[in-house]
């Protein structure tokens, strides 16, 4: 073993990633709103793709400038999955079939 490894998601991941689940939820809105495209019908979903990319980029120059700073590959995939699970609950399709299962179980608890 090499040094000493870490583990875990550090908290400086989920305060990237928050912001980006917001920039994914207007980039949805915008797409299935406004212009009709979307994002959310095939998987992966491109924005969260494109915007691991952004992130993956921007990492390895950080990684060469400053690589204490460097995010590492849990927390990568802990935006990605935040960013992901973020598009599917924004989108439009989801959020139609959301509120008709809510009550369902309720509704036919007596049956």
């Amino acid at each position: 073993m090499r040094g000493k490894q870490e583990h875990g998601v550090r908290l400086r991941a989920v305060l990237i990633g928050l912001p980006l689940v917001w920039l994914s939820g207007e980039w949805i809105f915008e797409g299935e709103m406004a212009r009709y495209t979307f994002a959310t019908w095939a998987v992966p979903f491109y924005n969260a793709i494109y915007l691991l990319l952004i992130l993956t980029l921007t990492n390895m120059w950080v990684a060469r400038r400053w690589p204490g700073l460097a995010l590492r590959r849990l927390e990568l995939l802990a935006i990605y999955a935040m960013v992901s699970v973020g598009s599917a609950l924004m989108s439009s399709d989801m959020q139609g079939m959301l509120i008709t299962i809510i009550g369902h179980s309720t509704y036919f608890a007596d049956s």
